[in-house]
């Protein structure tokens, strides 16, 4: 397929897990369905800024929903905004935070990524001294004080930015003490705002008797429609300058929509799968689907680690119930549950939003649940069973989809 030799300049890897392969640039280009999110936060932080003990925010999504990339796209909508620039100061952690094991690592941690902002060395001084100090009393009164000075001499407001507030606060804080430490240090302080993400709902945000029960507001980053898969995709292809198939985009429209319904509108295997509308390789059907699944299961393998071992046993009994309606009644009886538990938990699932809920067409009193994204049921079913492995018939109505015309598949 031809291309534009303009577009070698444009032509830099997607980062699928790593937040600084993409250039901001083509972030903010093929930005879709999170502007509206964006500029509500930007409008928020305007407003809060000098307010003592101010709002905290949690974004919540699985993974793959573009939460390190919404983070992104706010830490650089704070440092190119003039007004933005005069009011806070980004403290940005790496997504994965295994270092910080106290509200004294947090700390040092916060003075670690500001010296690395400071001509003076004053930071950088101030974290030597205490990087090995053996008691965290020592760490804490020398550091707290030096940030809520830092506050007062500059007039912003130093901007945390944490993912993975579930891991941290479930099992890195073990210390109630260290969780009770963080709370008062965001609330009795102006000098920090939080920004911070969640794959899950944790106990310490719906539990009365949490420090942290209430404390943040709230938003969940939601799959993209099926036409923002759509301009996701076409947004992508105008940043590689792919005019040979925007051209005729709408004859693309089929094997997009395909996509869409097998990845469920998770934004990281739409990027990943953007190579099957961008590049067209699927020259042995069997092979290269076979080829993608691989690709996708360091993701599939992490989403099923953020889940309980029952969570994790239902995804599987359903992914494997091809031939059998997938009935409450006929989930129990696989995972030899009682009826009331196995609704609940298929309840817990749909609202976390891993499975849908239909009408039973042949019996119109129950109810059939499949796995939300396509994609992961194949995965799971091709993992589990070699029967399925070897018996690829059920991808029949995804190629049907995706190959319009009878010619081409």
């Amino acid at each position: 397929m031809a291309s534009n030799p303009d577009i070698k300049q444009k032509n830099v890897p997607i980062g699928i897990y790593r937040a600084n392969i993409t250039p901001i640039e083509r972030l903010i280009k093929t930005n879709v369905g999170r502007q509206e999110l964006l500029d509500d936060l930007i409008e928020k932080l305007e407003r809060n800024a000098k307010k003592r003990g101010g709002q905290h925010y949690l974004f919540i999504g699985p993974r793959g929903i573009g939460k390190t990339h919404f983070l992104t796209l706010v830490e650089n909508a704070v440092e190119v905004s003039g007004k933005l620039q005069n009011l806070y100061t980004v403290i940005r952690f790496p997504e994965e935070n295994n270092r910080i094991l106290s509200f004294a690592d947090l700390l040092l941690g916060m003075i670690d990524i500001l010296a690395e902002k400071d001509v003076d060395g004053d930071w950088r001084n101030l974290h030597q001294s205490l990087a090995e100090a053996e008691r965290d009393e020592e760490i804490i009164d020398a550091i707290l004080p030096k940030l809520k000075r830092y506050r007062k001499e500059t007039g912003r407001t130093l901007l945390l930015m944490l993912e993975n507030l579930d891991t941290l606060f479930t099992q890195q804080l073990k210390k109630e003490q260290d969780i009770h430490r963080l709370r008062s240090f965001l609330m009795d302080s102006p000098c920090t705002a939080l920004i911070g993400t969640s794959p899950v709902y944790f106990p310490g945000l719906y539990s009365n008797k949490s420090p942290f029960y209430d404390f943040f507001s709230i938003s969940p980053l939601e799959n993209l429609s099926e036409d923002e898969t759509a301009e996701l995709i076409r947004k992508n292809l105008e940043w590689e300058g792919r005019d040979d198939i925007l051209q005729n985009f709408d004859d693309f429209l089929p094997k997009i929509h395909a996509l869409h319904t097998m990845t469920g509108g998770n934004p990281r295997l739409n990027v990943l799968l953007y190579e099957l509308i961008a590049h067209d390789n699927l020259l042995d059907v069997k092979v290269q689907f076979q080829k993608l699944l691989d690709q996708i299961s360091p993701f599939y393998q992490d989403r099923l680690k953020e889940l309980a071992p029952q969570e994790r046993a239902l995804l599987e009994i359903i992914a494997l119930m091809r031939d059998t309606p997938r009935t409450p009644a006929a989930i129990a009886g696989k995972l030899r549950m009682k009826p009331q538990q196995a609704s609940s938990l298929l309840k817990r699932m749909t609202d976390a939003g891993y499975l849908t809920v239909a009408e039973n067409p042949m019996d119109k009193r129950s109810r059939i649940y499949c796995i939300k994204e396509g994609f992961f049921d194949l995965w799971l079913a091709m993992s589990e069973s070699r029967l399925h492995r070897r018996r690829l018939s059920y991808l029949t109505q995804f190629f049907e989809r995706y190959y319009r015309d009878r010619q081409e598949r």
